[in-house]
C-alpha cells in the first residue's frame, strides 16, 4: 500500500480493469515537472494535495463573493 501512496506503483486502465504497475521515470526524474506526469496524478498523495488546493481556491472565491 505504501508503494501506491508514494507513487512507486501507478494505475493503468485496461478496458474495465485497473492494473497497478511500477512507475518508470523518464530522463527528467529530478525535475519539477516530473511530479505532474499524467500517470502520476492518480497517486493518492497527489490527489489529496490537488483536492486541498482546489478546496482552498473555492473557499477563497466564495469568501470574496460573500463579502461584496
Amino acid at each position: 500500500m505504501a508503494a501506491l501512496w508514494q507513487g512507486s506503483l501507478v494505475q493503468r486502465y485496461e478496458g474495465e480493469d485497473i492494473d497497478y504497475v511500477p512507475y518508470h521515470a523518464g530522463e527528467d526524474a529530478g525535475s519539477f515537472t516530473y511530479h505532474f506526469d499524467p500517470g502520476r496524478l492518480a497517486v493518492p498523495r497527489y490527489q489529496t494535495l490537488i483536492k486541498i488546493a482546489v478546496w482552498l481556491f473555492y473557499i477563497f472565491v466564495y469568501s470574496q463573493v460573500v463579502r461584496r
